[in-house]
C-alpha cells in the first residue's frame, strides 16, 4: 500500500479542528498505510470515537520533532496553524484553516476551507489562487437529526476568551437572551455547550447567566451532544462580533452551524467570514449584523412557528451540501484518488 504522512497540531481538544483533521485522515485510510505525527500524545481510540465519533484504528502515530525528514512518502498532508514542513512527497498538500501566521508554504497545494479563507490566503500571504483549492470541512450531517424540539436555542463551541484568532461572542450572546427574558420570553431556555479553555471566562460566564433559564454543557459526551442538538429549534452563532475588524477573529467557516442546521435547527448567525457561505438569509437561517438583529430576528422565528419550521426543513436540506460524502468526494478529486 502507498505510503502517506500527515502532520496535524488538533488530536486532543474538543472542537471543529480535530474533527475536520481526523476525517480527512479517515478519507485517506482506505488508500495509504497512514503516519501521524502529533506534537502530543494521541486521544485514545475510545475517547476519539465517544466525543468526537472519529475511527482511529489502523492509524501509526508518532511525536512530531521539527528536526525530523518527512520524506518517501506517496503523500503528505499538513494540517497546522503554525507550519508547513519540508518534504519530498509526491503530493502535498496543507489544510489552512486561515492565514493568521505567515510561514514558508514551499510548493504544496493548500487546501482552504472555505473562500473566505481563500481570499485572505491570496491577500495576506499573496499565493498565487491556481495554488488554492476549497475544501469546506466534512460534516457528518447523517448523525444529527431533528427529534422532539423543544423551546431551546443552543450555541456550541471552545470557551475560551475573545482574541485575534476567534471571537466567540459568548458574553453577547448570553447578554441578548437575559434581555429577551426580561422583556417578558417566557419558557424558553439558552444551552452553551463547549469544552472550558479558560476557567476564570468560564465562571464570569457562568455568573452572568445567574437566575436565568441559561444552562451550560461541559466537555459532552458525542451522542449528547446530537442530543441537544436535535432537541433545540435555534442556532446562535455570533463568532467575531466584538472584533469586526480582525479578520481572523471571525468564523473561517462553521462547523456547529452546519451540525445544527442537520439537526433541524436554524441558525442565526453573525453575517461575517464563512458563514454567508453556509446560511441562505432568509430562507435557511438568518444573517445578522449585530445584537439587536440577532434578538429581532429570534423573536421573529419564536413569534412565527410555521416559519420556524419552515426554515428546519430548508436548513436539513441545506446542510447536506457539506455531507461527507461530498466532501470525500471533492478530497479525492483533489489528491487524484
Amino acid at each position: 500500500m502507498k505510503k502517506c504522512g500527515v502532520l496535524t497540531d488538533h488530536f486532543n481538544q474538543l472542537g471543529g479542528g480535530t474533527v475536520h483533521s481526523f476525517k480527512l485522515i479517515e478519507f485517506l485510510k482506505p488508500h495509504y498505510d497512514v503516519d501521524v505525527f502529533l506534537p502530543g500524545l494521541p486521544k485514545e481510540k475510545e475517547w476519539m470515537k465517544d466525543f468526537l465519533n472519529l475511527d482511529t484504528k489502523g492509524l501509526n502515530f508518532y511525536k512530531f520533532k521539527p528536526e525530523m525528514a518527512f520524506n518517501n512518502y506517496d503523500l503528505f498532508l499538513n494540517i497546522s496553524h503554525w507550519r508547513i514542513v519540508e518534504t519530498n512527497a509526491k503530493k502535498k498538500f496543507a489544510n489552512i484553516f486561515f492565514p493568521q501566521f505567515f510561514f514558508p508554504t514551499y510548493d504544496y497545494t493548500l487546501l482552504a476551507n472555505s473562500q473566505y479563507t481563500k481570499k485572505n490566503i491570496i491577500t495576506r500571504w499573496g499565493i498565487p489562487e491556481d495554488m488554492i483549492k476549497v475544501l469546506y470541512p466534512p460534516i457528518m450531517t447523517k448523525e444529527f437529526n431533528p427529534s422532539k424540539k423543544t423551546n431551546t436555542i443552543i450555541h456550541v463551541s471552545r470557551i475560551a476568551k475573545s482574541r485575534p484568532e476567534a471571537d466567540k461572542g459568548h458574553k453577547q450572546m448570553i447578554t441578548a437572551f437575559k434581555e429577551m427574558v426580561d422583556s417578558g420570553l417566557k419558557n424558553w431556555h439558552f444551552y452553551v455547550v463547549g469544552e472550558i479553555q479558560d476557567p476564570e471566562y468560564y465562571n464570569e460566564l457562568v455568573s452572568m447567566s445567574k437566575n436565568y433559564p441559561i444552562k451550560f454543557f461541559v466537555s459532552i459526551p458525542f451522542n449528547e451532544l446530537k442530543k441537544l442538538y436535535g432537541e433545540a429549534k435555534i442556532y446562535w452563532h455570533m463568532t467575531g462580533i466584538t472584533m469586526p475588524n480582525q479578520l481572523g477573529a471571525q468564523e473561517h467557516f462553521g462547523m456547529t452551524t452546519v451540525e445544527a442546521m442537520s439537526s433541524g435547527c436554524v441558525p442565526v448567525t453573525l453575517n461575517s467570514g464563512g458563514q454567508p457561505e453556509i446560511v441562505h438569509d432568509g430562507l435557511d437561517g438568518y444573517l445578522v449584523n449585530d445584537v439587536g438583529e440577532l434578538k429581532d430576528k429570534t423573536t421573529e422565528l419564536i413569534e412565527n412557528q410555521n416559519k420556524l419550521r419552515n426554515m428546519s426543513s430548508l436548513a436539513i436540506r441545506r446542510s447536506k451540501d457539506f455531507d461527507e460524502e461530498v466532501i470525500k468526494k471533492r478530497f479525492y478529486n483533489i489528491i487524484n484518488i
